[in-house]
């Protein structure tokens, strides 16, 4: 397939992907897991065969010299980051500008059943305020899940708007959206207000 996008003149291709065998993404086999990228095996099997497009790899990346290796071996073109981007906007700038050797070292980094829904809220939280308004900082605003206390407090947050979901569901409800947490900080304790939501009453 990679090859015929290839062949049809698509400029990149990005591989990525999951483990379809466990919910958590953690449960990969530990040669994978010591290369860093779940996936980045098949991208050395595959970018030899494409001819025009940049090959990009997604997927685990959580270190620089990783990322650094995985171009210089020829396994990849270039590096897509999902979860350390959605904590920290600005990642790639401190990498390549300011010497960061890696993402921060979050609490759910292998648990996908919670830090999928905890990077959705960071998204959300990214996107709540303007720039002009982050004082310089990017990740303003933004919960950080490699604090312990931090952490443990939305986990037990989301699992409250969890539940809240399931009862709904039980009801004949379906309730999508967000789910809306405000990182505690100095100026502003933690508030749990729920999540941006859209009804969908169930026919």
């Amino acid at each position: 397939m990679a090859k015929h996008f290839d062949e049809l003149g698509f400029d990149f291709i990005e591989l990525t992907g999951g483990n379809l065998e466990a919910a958590r993404m953690g449960h990969v086999k530990e040669s994978t897991k010591k290369r860093e990228a779940y996936f980045i095996e098949f991208a050395g099997a595959i970018k030899p065969n494409i001819q025009n497009a940049a090959i990009y790899l997604t997927g685990g990346f959580r270190t620089a010299p990783a990322m650094v290796a995985a171009i210089r071996n020829n396994e990849t073109d270039g590096i897509g980051l999902a979860r350390p981007a959605a904590a920290e906007p600005d990642l790639p700038k401190k990498i390549i500008n300011h010497g960061v050797q890696s993402c921060a070292a979050t609490i759910f980094a292998d648990d996908f059943m919670i830090s999928m829904p905890a990077a959705n809220t960071q998204l959300a939280q990214a996107g709540s305020s303007d720039v002009s308004e982050c004082h310089g900082d990017l990740c303003h605003g933004i919960s950080d899940f490699s604090n312990p206390d931090e952490a443990e407090t939305y986990k037990n947050a989301m699992f409250k708007w969890f539940g809240e979901l399931c009862e709904a569901g039980s009801k004949g409800r379906a309730e999508i959206g967000v789910f809306e947490y405000h990182t505690r900080s100095k100026n502003a304790p933690h508030e749990h207000k729920g999540f941006i939501r859209r009804l969908l009453e169930s026919i």
